[in-house]
């Protein structure tokens, strides 16, 4: 076990804990141009947050230009936190984690979406605060069809996409949180990270 000091709080995992990126990995970019992003907002918990609107068509996307670490051996869950539409009584929104702008590593494309498609997450946790982590397992999925190597280091967009936001059938421009993306060795340190913030959560899918 690891003594882990992350975001001031001290916690063991088997697994160093770490943003994705190994540059600047606090602050994202909105990707759709008519959408809002805000950062630095505080939650009533005390976290830091940005709130993202999504623009007229219902699209809010977030995005990362850099160069994310990953292993699906030895950092194999992908996890975002962020408010989840699908989680409020009437609305829906189609969600995918999506490698983009040419990922290619040792002259490998890997453009495209973890699972190959909207809603592919592998796992979700439903948090005391009203949001959720959407978890994907490189171990297990694809990207653009292809299994991720070992070391895996690469140039690219890295996108959460956040389509068709709507209440019924109407699309909605309501603002929703997002936290964070981290890296986590196992399901179990993503839990232990969890309770380690005072967060409460429930695994659903």
């Amino acid at each position: 076990m690891l003594n882990v000091i992350y975001d001031g709080v001290n916690y063991p995992v088997t697994f160093d804990v770490r943003p994705w990126y190994r540059d600047e990995p606090s602050f994202w970019t909105n990707a759709t141009a008519d959408a809002t992003y805000v950062k630095g907002k505080t939650s009533d918990e005390g976290e830091e947050y940005a709130e993202v609107t999504p623009d007229v068509s219902g699209r809010a996307d977030i995005k990362r230009t850099s160069k994310p670490w990953i292993s699906p051996t030895m950092a194999p869950i992908l996890a975002a936190r962020l408010d989840d539409y699908n989680d409020k009584d009437g609305y829906s929104c189609e969600i995918a984690l999506d490698f983009a702008s040419n990922f290619t590593f040792n002259g490998v494309n890997f453009t495209g979406s973890i699972g190959n498609g909207f809603n592919k997450a592998y796992h979700k946790y439903s948090c005391s605060d009203g949001s959720a982590v959407i978890v994907y397992d490189i171990s297990v999925q694809k990207v653009g069809g292809k299994q991720i190597p070992e070391d895996f280091l690469a140039d690219g967009n890295v996108a959460i996409k956040m389509a068709n936001v709507k209440k019924g059938d109407a699309v909605v421009q309501e603002p929703y949180r997002f936290f964070w993306f981290r890296t986590f060795g196992s399901l179990k340190d993503l839990e232990t990270y969890l309770s380690s913030t005072g967060l409460t959560y429930t695994k659903v899918k």
